[in-house]
């Protein structure tokens, strides 16, 4: 079990969107209200490769891990001068065992890794004597060829982490590297651009009704054939903005309750898809890396099963309603865990 806590935290690590002190929410707010660049529309689709390593524990005690694969980030909408989307994360370790991240959210925020706006910079580095007072070192500026760099350490008594980022004048990050030292052992990984890829998305959909209903679903976990409760997770409608909706999350897991907001379009949501996006197949390919989600038939509960897929290995299916869209049960790879749910009636 400590191993896969390991496996799961280094996942978290280069993903978890890096967030600033209170006072970074400013800046947040006006990278959303500047100019979309004009390479930014439905559709547009930046992929990474992604390397993630590291260590804890020291001596016999110690555990190291790798994983290694894609970041996939795909615009599904975008409302006024707010860039929402899908974001894949889907990686292996040597022994082959798979882990999948999937989220929907606003994609033009510091941190959220799909592009950096070029004036965030200069925003970021004007504040520089802000961030320090919070214990953030802040760095940045050209470095020839197009590209700019803005690089991020934070200290703690025990900790020092730093990112970098470099990216062009169009705001396109070409590669990213994160490095985390503490007393108990460290972690670094880097994704680099592998392409901006454009996807099909069928034009003029509507939000589906189900996406403004209320939803739980019971959670188990599978390791080594062994079934067990993990929980349960809830989505409560908070309401629409167009194209885009908005829930409170609500998960009860056996090591604690939290809570969180999440969003939905009319192409995905938390807890549905948009049935008409069922019709097609595939749902989304990108071959270019052999990714793609496709229907495969009817599951157990009468539902189309959707299948997520990276050279042609199975790494998530999802079971939705022919007319509704709504997801019936789910199941996906955790590095040597299956995660499994199915809706609560």
């Amino acid at each position: 079990m400590r191993r896969i806590t390991f496996l799961l935290i280094l996942i978290l690590i280069l993903f978890t969107n890096f967030s600033f002190p209170q006072a970074s929410s400013d800046l947040s707010k006006k990278e959303a209200l500047m100019p979309i660049p004009s390479w930014v529309k439905e559709g547009v689709c930046l992929v990474y490769k992604v390397e993630v390593g590291g260590r804890v524990g020291i001596g016999s005690e110690s555990s190291a891990a790798s994983l290694f694969g894609y970041s996939i980030y795909i615009v599904t909408s975008i409302q006024e001068n707010r860039v929402y989307g899908l974001i894949y994360t889907l990686l292996s370790s040597l022994r082959g065992e798979w882990t999948l991240d999937s989220k929907f959210q606003l994609l033009n925020t510091v941190g959220s890794g799909f592009y950096l706006h070029p004036k965030v910079l200069e925003e970021t580095l004007r504040d520089r004597a802000l961030y320090a007072q919070y214990g953030i070192t802040v760095e940045g500026g050209p470095i020839g060829g197009n590209l700019y760099y803005l690089a991020i350490t934070t200290r703690t008594q025990d900790e020092i982490t730093t990112t970098m980022d470099q990216f062009t004048a169009e705001g396109i990050i070409q590669k990213s590297t994160l490095t985390r030292k503490n007393p108990k052992g460290g972690e670094a990984g880097n994704k680099v651009l592998v392409g901006l890829f454009k996807v099909s998305l069928p034009q003029g959909l509507k939000l589906p009704e189900i996406s403004k209903g209320n939803v739980s679903y019971l959670l188990s976990y599978v390791i080594m054939g062994i079934i067990s409760p993990l929980g349960t997770v809830s989505y409560k409608f908070i309401g629409a903005e167009n194209k885009i909706t908005n829930y409170e999350a609500i998960s009860n897991l056996n090591y604690g309750t939290f809570t969180s907001k999440v969003l939905g379009d009319t192409y995905f949501g938390p807890f549905y898809i948009n049935p008409s996006l069922l019709k097609m197949n595939p749902i989304i390919s990108i071959p270019q890396i052999g990714f793609s989600i496709n229907t495969a038939g009817y599951g157990q509960r009468g539902g189309i099963l959707v299948t997520l897929s990276l050279s042609g290995q199975p790494i998530g299916q999802f079971e939705y309603d022919p007319n509704t869209g709504l997801l019936l049960s789910f199941s996906y790879y955790s590095t040597s865990n299956i995660i499994y749910g199915e809706i609560q009636r």
